[in-house]
């Protein structure tokens, strides 16, 4: 989906901005990020919808990376 994205973007590159060519091109860019997008929000909310059913609770932890990595005992955990 992505590369098809891709494609579709770099084809409309090459036309000139604001003739009928382009509005077509830009519509069908914009219906494929669309479906990207709707895709995207199903699979997160089928997965929030799944852990709600089966898990009697969700701990989310905030890390941080970067603060991991520059500590080299930590880095080499992981």
């Amino acid at each position: 989906m992505t590369a098809k994205l891709s494609r579709l973007q770099y084809l409309n590159r090459h036309k000139q901005v604001g003739s009928a060519n382009w509005r077509v091109a830009q519509l069908k860019t914009a219906r494929l990020h669309r479906k990207v997008a709707n895709i995207r929000k199903d699979a997160l909310h089928k997965l929030t919808t799944y852990l709600a059913k089966n898990h009697g609770s969700v701990s989310i932890e905030d890390l941080n990376v970067r603060g991991m990595l520059a500590n080299h005992k930590l880095a080499k955990i992981s």
